[in-house]
């Protein structure tokens, strides 16, 4: 999707609580649902990013299995070395 606004729309209007993106596409996003109330991140490192009021969380999976192995609550934003 490259309308990030059209998709911004259609879950606000449906009352989209939760959501799962990488967090590249978090970064380019003008504008988050305000229905928003759970983020899920996955696909790469969450750097930079802290959403006040929103739960967070920056997953991690092994693509070849498909099944999450860990989930970290980012209370702050947070760097990688």
């Amino acid at each position: 999707m490259t309308n990030t606004n059209m998709l911004v729309d259609i879950m606000d209007k449906y009352q989209i609580t939760t959501g799962f993106f990488t967090p590249s596409l978090i970064r380019v996003m003008q504008k988050l649902p305000k229905s928003i109330k759970k983020l899920v991140m996955g696909g790469e490192p969450a750097n930079g990013l802290f959403l006040e009021g929103i739960d967070s969380y920056n997953m991690y999976a092994l693509s070849e299995s498909g099944l999450v192995l860990l989930a970290f609550l980012l209370d702050k934003s947070y760097e990688t070395v």
